[in-house]
């Protein structure tokens, strides 16, 4: 079930002083688009916390955010995936964690990175990126990019909030867009994401979700 959720007051003023619908895009500032993306990744990561600490006091171990590469072709990079919990019961069973609510916003513009980012309707766990960019030669940035966030070696593993890894949990290049389930991974993860896609020749970038889709959602054509 969507949880209707308080837009901050800046973005309230902003709806106010413009005078714009609800579905309009609000340009703001650099620093209120990236504010409110942190908003955004919080909101997922504190229900998945949430959840984490509920597995952590079952009976059988639970294990979060486990590393796998996946049997035959499924269209990730690399054929990697990272699982949200791992539980022994006693045989293997992967839980995957759907947030109980999903943070709703008024769609909004803002220039960051040096390009044009445009946000609409989303969730952390669930980001599609649409850009403008030519990602051919810029094999070897992506594969440093997702080696960084994937972490598969785990480096990082339990040495970000409370237990959790700060690793995005898939990505998948399909032409101009791009899939990522940015799991508990920290918001410099989209951050060096869009600076690759600058650096690639991106002058706009989208950020919406594949559940657009499923719920009729506008098109991502236009602001």
């Amino acid at each position: 079930m969507d949880e209707e959720k308080a837009l901050p007051s800046w973005f309230k003023s902003l709806i106010g002083k413009r005078r714009v619908s609800a579905d309009a895009k609000v340009w703001v500032s650099e620093a209120e688009f990236r504010s409110f993306v942190e908003r955004l990744r919080n909101h997922y990561v504190d229900q998945f916390k949430e959840a984490a600490r509920e597995m952590a006091a079952k009976d059988h171990p639970v294990a979060p955010e486990v590393r796998l590469e996946l049997d035959g072709p499924s269209g990730l990079y690399e054929n990697l995936y990272c699982v949200d919990f791992l539980a022994s019961n006693p045989d293997p069973q992967f839980i995957e964690f759907g947030a109980s609510y999903v943070l709703k916003f008024s769609p909004m513009v803002a220039e960051t990175e040096g390009l044009i980012v445009s946000l609409t309707s989303t969730a952390w766990d669930e980001i599609r990126i649409r850009h403008d960019a030519d990602l051919s030669g810029f094999e070897d940035a992506l594969k440093d990019w997702f080696d960084a966030w994937f972490d598969l070696e785990g480096e990082r593993q339990y040495q970000g909030e409370e237990g959790l890894d700060n690793v995005i949990h898939s990505f998948h290049l399909d032409g101009k867009l791009i899939h990522v389930d940015f799991g508990s991974a920290e918001t410099k993860a989209l951050w060096s994401l869009i600076a690759l896609l600058k650096k690639a020749g991106a002058k706009t970038v989208w950020i919406s979700s594949d559940r657009d889709d499923e719920e009729g959602a506008a098109s991502e054509t236009g602001w």
